[in-house]
């Protein structure tokens, strides 16, 4: 069997198990108070994580040129990162705790369950930081193994010890996500040989973080939508954000079984490719990648969008009402829109990182805040219907699209 059918497959059940595992959730809570704070406080804690990223995301180039050039180098490089992140999440933790015992207010449920949830930063992001070293050595399918353990744990969680008390999920999550740490932690320094050390400075790591501000400063920016949406919907009463994050999440989990495994080939390829100054190639491998991906998106979002009225009544097991159907559906063509320009976008996006032309991310995340702050002020001084922002958002993320494809046209036509 081809390694791209195999980790299609892998992706795949990942996405299976992620779909399950909501659909588990949705069936004990329902749609309400319970589940909205429960996507609340992951939204919180996936936000976050966005500025412990600031100390590594750009790494992959200096990583792979370490690892050509000197295994004993690229071995101190990974050790200096992965110390910035445990660092970086222990601060992120204190400053949660003095923040929401003195200035932020939130409901008691969502204190409750983030109290907890608040340490999974940690394990989170040694485990994405692992994914990349382990995606750039190769070893594609660990990206989707991980997350099928911990998913399949959750799941357990669910089935025999969650019944009223929504905080074992998070003792779940922090649990099976450290497990699959020690996992990659085995291939990295035994398979692998990376050796670790105690430092904290490498001669790589100002360019790092100096361009990991550049590229997380505008993931900061572009990922304000979460918490602007968060809003939005939360305040449309009780289980409509939860409808929300069903619908979304329906919507994501078809993008990345349909493109995250070409995706996350392709950006070795790139990275790769442009190490090798062999531009004609990037192109080539973008109009690929595109093929493999975008018909494939289309096909499957449109069967899972006429699927829905007979299908999501059986997967929640009748606890959703007939216009919590419509809504969810309607929810859903919104979402699979935008991820349809994500899914044109991806390869596009990733190729302006190969180039090393953070600053780029930075100009077109601006504007797209602008369309975020446009939103925010529609919400505070009018009353429009939920849709016309979802419309505003969609023709923001068309915009980085138009943007991010005139920028590689200029770039590889420069060099070539």
């Amino acid at each position: 069997m081809p390694k791209s059918i195999q980790y299609n497959l892998l992706s795949f059940l990942a996405i299976l198990m992620a779909f399950l595992f909501l659909l588990l959730l949705g069936q004990h809570y329902g749609i309400g108070v319970q589940t909205d704070n429960y996507f609340f406080s992951l939204m919180i804690v996936s936000y976050l994580s966005y500025f412990i990223r600031l100390a590594w995301d750009a790494m992959h180039p200096y990583y792979i040129k370490e690892k050509v050039t000197n295994l004993k180098s690229a071995s101190q490089l990974y050790s200096v990162l992965l110390n910035n992140i445990i660092i970086i999440s222990f601060l992120i933790i204190s400053l949660y705790f003095l923040l929401t015992e003195n200035l932020i207010e939130l409901s008691t449920h969502q204190k409750n369950f983030l109290d907890i949830y608040i340490f999974y930063i940690l394990f989170q992001n040694i485990l994405q930081f692992n994914k990349s070293i382990l995606n750039l050595e190769k070893y594609f399918a660990f990206y989707y193994l991980v997350d099928i353990f911990i998913y399949i744990l959750n799941i357990l969680t669910v089935l025999i010890l969650l019944e009223d008390n929504i905080k074992v999920l998070a003792y779940s999550m922090i649990i099976g996500t450290s497990i699959a740490v020690l996992g990659q932690f085995y291939f990295i320094f035994y398979k692998i040989s990376i050796k670790y050390s105690l430092q904290i400075k490498h001669k790589k790591t100002k360019q790092i973080y100096k361009n990991s501000i550049k590229i997380q400063f505008s993931s900061i920016l572009y990922e304000l939508k979460e918490p602007l949406l968060a809003m939005l919907f939360l305040s449309l009463g009780n289980g409509i954000y939860s409808l929300f994050n069903y619908a979304n999440k329906f919507a994501a989990a078809i993008f990345h079984i349909t493109t995250t495994p070409t995706i996350n080939r392709f950006v070795t390829q790139v990275h790769y490719l442009v190490a090798q100054q062999k531009y004609l190639e990037v192109h080539k491998q973008i109009q690929i990648t595109l093929t493999q991906t975008v018909p494939v998106f289309l096909i499957i979002s449109l069967m899972f969008y006429l699927l829905m009225p007979s299908t999501m009544p059986l997967f929640f097991a009748n606890t959703l009402s007939d216009n919590d159907l419509k809504y969810m559906q309607r929810l859903y063509l919104y979402m699979s829109l935008f991820y349809f320009i994500i899914a044109l976008e991806a390869p596009f996006t990733n190729s302006i990182t190969a180039f090393k032309l953070f600053n780029y991310h930075i100009f077109i995340n601006i504007i797209f805040f602008i369309f975020l702050s446009l939103i925010y002020l529609l919400f505070q001084l009018t009353s429009l219907v939920y849709y016309n922002y979802l419309f505003i958002l969609i023709f923001a993320q068309f915009s980085n699209l138009v943007l991010y494809v005139h920028k590689n046209k200029i770039y590889l036509n420069n060099r070539t």
